[in-house]
């Protein structure tokens, strides 16, 4: 995967997971998030942290240089 993709698809997991994050302590959320608080509060809560998680994982990963790791480990 491209790191501009990668790095893009992490800002916007990352992004959304902390806007329904604090939506969902102000009582609103995002509608097309909806389904992620289907099986509780506590669950959809779990879900966007691991949105969060997920898309801080995403940006560190794309920062590596893949081919300079595997020539290190040659």
């Amino acid at each position: 995967m491209k790191k501009a993709i990668m790095i893009t698809a992490g800002f916007l997991l990352v992004g959304l997971g902390l806007l329904s994050l604090m939506l969902m302590l102000l009582g609103g959320r995002f509608t097309y998030l909806r389904w992620l608080d289907y099986w509780g509060p506590l669950a959809g809560f779990v879900l966007k942290l691991l949105m969060v998680l997920a898309g801080f994982l995403l940006i560190f990963l794309s920062g590596i240089d893949w081919e300079k790791e595997r020539d290190a480990l040659k």
